[in-house]
């Protein structure tokens, strides 16, 4: 009778003891996942309004004028046979940067959404 009481309680404290390590390894395991969860904001991308990246690239001194560019239709040409990519408007508006009269540096703002393909693939759509 003291071996079938000697064994139940080995198998108690064996049983016992694999749950502590499940529940272990759960805990380390919720710890990486709320780690990890915590990281990814972290690299997030950050957006800027027109006014906070015009500060952001000439200071918030600067003045800042608009300029638009106007392409030909033979430098729309060269741009797509040089960029392999459809010209979707041949307007261009640029922000001229200066501070006390001085040219800071320009600036431009791209708007578009952009997909990268594969070289092949841009060749077949005859760009």
């Amino acid at each position: 009778m003291i071996m079938v009481a000697d064994f139940l309680k080995s198998i108690m404290f064996a049983t016992l003891s694999i749950k502590m390590k499940f529940l272990k390894s759960c805990y380390l395991l919720l710890f990486l996942i709320l780690s990890l969860a915590m990281a990814i904001p972290a690299y997030a991308k950050i957006y800027y309004s027109k006014q906070e990246a015009m500060e952001l690239a000439f200071g918030s001194e600067a003045t800042v004028e608009m300029m638009s560019l106007f392409l030909t239709d033979s430098d729309v040409e060269k741009i797509q046979q040089l960029a392999r990519v459809k010209v979707d408007s041949a307007l261009f508006t640029f922000y001229v940067g200066k501070k006390a009269g001085e040219l800071i540096g320009y600036a431009a703002i791209e708007t578009h959404k952009v997909r990268t393909l594969p070289a092949m693939e841009s060749e077949r759509e005859g760009w």
